[in-house]
Parts: structure tokens; C-alpha cells; sequence
């Protein structure tokens, strides 16, 4: 897969990607980072557990995720915060 800012012309911003592995995840939070970009924190279910899996940056905020039924919440739905998610934002799907 190739990705680019300016499509139909070459240019250094291609970036090439090969999808190694697919998992459904659920989105769990996001933390804020620098250029209006956005992490969100994903995280899988085991069961009735939910497992932390890690971040994935887009350039998505909380108002793309309030108009699909996200609200924040005032914990981690991991029942802990993962390393590296002091700052994060959680968040539910209604």
C-alpha cells in the first residue's frame, strides 16, 4: 500500500506500507500530540476483559469521535493506565 498527501504525483512524502498483521480493536482513549494530530489508544477484548494494545496516530480529534457516539469518561476502561497514558483521554462508544 502507498500513502500520499499529494495523490497522482510522486514526491518524498510516499510513504510504503505492508500490512503485516489485522486485529478488531476498540477505541479506548486518545492523547493529544503536537500539529493538531491525535493517538488513539486501542485496546482488545479477551472475553469480558478488555487488553491494552497500544496506540495508533491519525489526524482525528474528539469532535470526529464525538459524531460517531464516543463521550469522555473519567477513567481508564483498562481498570489501570497503561505506561505512556498519563495524559490520555478516555473515552466510551454509546
Amino acid at each position: 500500500m502507498f500513502l500520499n498527501s499529494k495523490q497522482g504525483k510522486r514526491s518524498k512524502d510516499w510513504i510504503k506500507c505492508k500490512v503485516l498483521e489485522s486485529i478488531d480493536c476498540v477505541i479506548c482513549g486518545y492523547v493529544k500530540k503536537e500539529k493538531n494530530m491525535t493517538s488513539i489508544i486501542i485496546g482488545q477484548y479477551n472475553g469480558d476483559k478488555l487488553i491494552y494494545k497500544g496506540h495508533v496516530t491519525l489526524g482525528a480529534g474528539m469532535m470526529h469521535l464525538s459524531r460517531r457516539g464516543y463521550q469522555v469518561i473519567n477513567y481508564s476502561p483498562f481498570g489501570y493506565v497503561p505506561k505512556g497514558n498519563k495524559e490520555a483521554v478516555w473515552i466510551s462508544h454509546n
